[in-house]
């Protein structure tokens, strides 16, 4: 008996129940027929949150609409992005650090050969 070799995929949670290791935080938007909340679905995208799918109907009678939405709690991507910022902020700061250090030897150096000029 052979076994099928794949690639790994991570399970894709569309909903709260789904989410078994709790990778994603997760909000609920009710919207009803006589309410708009283009606004409230604004304020949660700019906040990271992705749209999953529309909830399930608790009651059939129910006219109140449910837009599921998630985010991750730790994306790594954010954090490998943390880390080329500092890292890119770090070589700046070495850049300005080493100019800094040549003309402060170049100073020194024409102090030496000028040692006649009055400071």
């Amino acid at each position: 008996m052979s076994q099928a070799v794949g690639v790994t995929v991570s399970p894709n949670p569309m909903l709260p129940e789904e989410d078994a290791e709790r990778k994603f935080v997760w909000q609920v938007v009710p919207v009803s027929a006589s309410e708009s909340v283009p606004d409230l679905i604004k304020h949660l995208e700019a906040k990271g949150y992705e749209y999953t799918r529309r909830g399930p109907a608790s009651f059939s009678n129910d006219p109140c609409l449910l837009l599921v939405y998630r985010k991750e709690r730790e994306p790594e991507r954010k954090t490998e992005v943390k880390t080329l910022d500092t890292l890119q902020f770090q070589e700046q700061m070495l850049t300005l650090k080493l100019s800094v250090d040549k003309k402060a030897v170049a100073m020194h150096k024409f102090r030496q050969d000028n040692g006649d000029v009055s400071w």
